[in-house]
């Protein structure tokens, strides 16, 4: 009897904990972070050297720009994850020819994303390691006024791509979670209309215009986790 009550007393010390955590299975996550992406602006970056040669002069290309984002997650048995964020991009260059306004090129955009993240390392009291992978939907919008001059002509386009992350944040500060966020992004808009229906194009080749934001990214972040 005595050895049966000290296995049902052992079981019972054991099956608590386990008990416990999976009574609360759900958890959740939210953070925000500021960074910078950079992109493979080819094309555009190819023509503001075109619109530069015409006035004997450098025109800085748009290879990266500073990003913000918003993300949250549901995290399940605090292993697996579903996110959803929003990031923008802002980008922006221009050329001073000396005249009223400089030639001005813009490509902000608004890029929403979903998907799953893992935590795939975790040491105690130091940090967690997570990897993701997400779906991009951008929102973009083209302007200059290379052929309206004192106006900013604009151009909206959306498109679908992906990123993968990887993050190590730290799990000492809990519910504070600080960290860094890098990653690889595959994001191209190759469509954009004005309000007219008239499509974008390079005036050197009547090729449409396209805004390659696909690059690696960094972010700070800081957040909590229930």
């Amino acid at each position: 009897m005595k050895h049966t009550i000290r296995l049902a007393a052992a079981a019972l010390i054991v099956m608590v904990p386990w008990t416990a955590a999976l009574s609360f299975p759900i958890g959740v996550s939210a953070r925000a972070g500021i960074g910078v992406s950079y992109y493979s602006m080819t094309e555009l970056d190819d023509h503001f050297a075109v619109v530069a040669r015409d006035f004997d002069m450098i025109m800085p290309e748009l290879s990266k720009g500073v990003n913000v984002m918003l993300q949250g997650r549901v995290w399940f048995f605090d292993f697996i994850a579903i996110s959803g964020g929003f990031a923008h991009f802002w980008g922006e260059s221009k050329l001073d020819i000396g005249e009223v306004s400089p030639i001005t090129y813009k490509a902000p955009a608004n890029v929403y994303t979903i998907g799953g993240a893992v935590r795939a390392f975790s040491v105690t009291d130091v940090l967690d390691v997570n990897l993701g992978i997400n779906g991009c939907f951008a929102k973009s919008t083209f302007g200059t006024n290379l052929l309206t001059p004192r106006r900013l002509s604009e151009y909206k386009g959306n498109d679908w791509g992906f990123e993968l992350i990887a993050e190590a944040a730290s799990n000492f500060l809990y519910p504070v979670e600080i960290g860094v966020q890098m990653g690889y992004r595959r994001l191209t808009v190759d469509h954009f209309e004005d309000k007219f229906g008239d499509t974008a194009l390079f005036p050197e080749s009547t090729t449409e215009i396209k805004l390659d934001y696909g690059g690696p990214f960094l972010f700070l972040t800081a957040g909590i986790r229930l």
